[in-house]
């Protein structure tokens, strides 16, 4: 019996890219396929576009009504799927704004079928969805199979960059049907679903051909933000710590450093979404207290020996010092904090001036925080904090003047 792969596919706009993901599924060389398009678009003409294919292997339901974008998470849906096909059944994810080669079907299931894998994934091609411009190629030099624990943590750093992503892929559904996926929303999603997928995957293989194309556009999520992407990156850095433990018993050194690594990068794309987003400075603020108070920060801003396993010592440390400095100037270089959150604002800055040795830099927070303590009145917390300024620059002005006022205004503090 010939197996069957099913597809599946959101929706959220929809219109002439659908077009394009619809025919290259429609023009697979192995027909033997479903394809699950889940509309939550709500505008009723993709549903109009679909039905001129005539194609009885596209399946449309409408989830207009019952969730949104924000509700749609890797796993959705596929339960459903579960209870309609067998374990010896196949699923893949495609975009609604992606596309497969003619052969991508036909040449998968053959690979996984010649290697008995659990799960498999190819190269993608990513284009500028604008010029249609060749932007970069996601391939290996030649195939890659694993399957012991010794496998999973050797290739890890290889077939990590794959894991992050959940389309180009085929699955076992007899795989799938293993899987704690979970429901908690988070940015990154695809890459908790491909992780817990391989998690339970006996053999993974990775075929050294690009037969996706994945097109790259402003309108993606990554490039807006969505307060869920906050934790995410701490939330993703931890999963795959436990990922590698669950699979392979425990962490080596330099998987530890590559994940710290990919951590880091993460931060500075999350940065770069979140200080250029369109929102109060307020909210701005409260996202980089969040980030630069989490274990995960404090983990990188700790590691002296950061980078060395993966043989990038030097660079990887200078790239952090580079991103701590970046928030550093980011926060002195604003003119008011509101009220409620300058606590909050002297503690990163402090923290990232000094994770950067940036002493003149956490100086100048030292003392707005000591102004903060002045202002609400608290006396014993300021003498630990100017008594450590004091040590350091005994003549300064300013500090001097801190000191009277804590001497005159509050007398019955034990200085």
């Amino acid at each position: 019996m010939t197996r069957k792969v099913i597809f599946r596919t959101f929706v959220f706009r929809g219109g002439n890219v659908l077009c394009q993901a619809t025919e290259s599924l429609l023009k697979q060389t192995y027909s033997n396929f479903a394809w699950h398009v889940l509309d939550i678009s709500g505008n009723g003409l993709n549903k109009e576009l679909l039905s001129k294919y005539n194609d009885s292997r596209i399946i449309y339901v409408d989830l207009s009504s019952s969730h949104t974008r924000k509700e749609i998470i890797p796993s959705t849906y596929l339960e459903k799927i579960l209870e309609i096909y067998s374990d010896d059944d196949y699923f893949a994810v495609l975009d609604a704004d992606d596309i497969y080669t003619p052969n991508f079907v036909e040449k998968m299931l053959n690979y996984m079928e010649d290697n008995n894998l659990d799960a498999a994934a190819c190269g993608s091609d990513f284009i500028d969805m604008q010029s249609g411009k060749l932007h970069d190629i996601r391939i290996l030099k030649q195939n890659l199979i694993w399957e012991s624990s010794a496998d999973f943590q050797r290739y890890f750093t290889t077939y990590y960059q794959f894991m992050r992503t959940v389309w180009g892929k085929i699955f076992k559904l007899s795989c799938l049907r293993k899987c704690d996926f979970g429901e908690k929303r988070v940015y990154g999603n695809d890459t908790l679903f491909t992780m817990e997928a391989f998690r339970n995957a006996k053999r993974v293989g990775i075929l050294a051909e690009s037969l996706h194309k994945y097109y790259m556009s402003q309108k993606s999520v990554s490039y807006h933000f969505d307060p869920i992407r906050i934790p995410s990156d701490s939330i993703l850095y931890d999963a795959a710590l436990k990922y590698l433990r669950s699979k392979c018993g425990v962490v080596t050194p330099f998987n530890e450093d590559f994940l710290l690594a990919v951590y880091m990068n993460a931060i500075k794309d999350t940065l770069n979404v979140l200080l250029n987003a369109k929102i109060s400075l307020s909210e701005k603020l409260d996202g980089l207290c969040k980030i630069f108070t989490s274990n995960q920060m404090k983990q990188l801003a700790a590691r002296e020996d950061f980078g060395t396993y993966i043989m990038e010592g030097a660079y990887m440390r200078k790239q952090r010092q580079e991103l701590f400095s970046d928030v550093a100037n980011w926060l002195l270089a604003l003119n008011e904090v509101p009220d409620e959150q300058v606590e909050s604002f002297v503690d990163v800055g402090e923290f990232v001036c000094a994770a950067a040795q940036y002493a003149d830099g956490w100086i100048v927070f030292k003392k707005l925080r000591m102004c903060f303590f002045i202002g609400q009145e608290r006396w014993d917390d300021m003498v630990i904090d100017l008594t450590e300024l004091e040590e350091l620059l005994p003549n300064d002005e300013e500090i001097l003047e801190f000191r009277k006022k804590l001497n005159s205004l509050s007398p019955s503090v034990d200085i």
